[in-house]
């Protein structure tokens, strides 16, 4: 049985979603022998990687079971038919491509076969429109070049750019 799988598709053509919307698809396990399959789970989650703790949340999840001992003929599924999923997405957090840290949004179906055999498919998506971040090299950036270096005018004043809120040329310094 090397040549079952599981099939998982996203609607829709983007891939980029905004908080609120509905994210559906649908799923379906491709195996000869409809009971091999005992379970299957679908779940709509993020994950972090990067610096420091690997963060991992569910956001949707949603469990079918074909075990005999727990379905009687009138619950089984058939799960080589497709299998439609529907939610709506959280406000947060949003997928973020940072430099030391990324927030990755996918969706993720795994099948439990008999003989603990494990099937997984996932399709990724982004949810929020936060750009990606590029790390800069500041050793070999062209200072002349506004996209690798951004200069902040007076920054190099002690007291901080000049035109931050609350402090203005006129205001004198209150540093005791």
């Amino acid at each position: 049985m090397s040549d079952a799988r599981v099939s998982l598709r996203l609607i829709g053509e983007n891939r980029d979603y905004v908080p609120g919307e509905n994210l559906s698809g649908e799923f379906f396990v491709d195996v000869a022998d409809p009971s091999e399959v005992r379970a299957v789970e679908m779940s709509v989650l993020w994950y972090t990687e990067g610096k420091g703790d690997e963060d991992l949340a569910v956001h949707y999840f949603s469990r079918i079971i074909n075990d005999e001992a727990n379905n009687d003929d009138t619950n089984y599924v058939d799960l080589r038919t497709t299998q439609h999923f529907l939610t709506a997405l959280p406000n947060t957090p949003l997928s973020y491509d940072g430099v030391l840290l990324r927030i990755h949004w996918c969706v993720r179906v795994r099948a439990f076969l008999r003989r603990g055999r494990e099937l997984v498919a996932e399709e990724a998506f982004r949810l929020g429109q936060i750009p990606r971040v590029r790390a800069l090299n500041v050793e070999s950036a062209d200072p002349d070049d506004e996209l690798d270096v951004m200069e902040v005018e007076g920054s190099d004043s002690a007291d901080g750019p000049a035109d931050a809120p609350g402090v203005s040329p006129e205001t004198p310094s209150k540093e005791p």
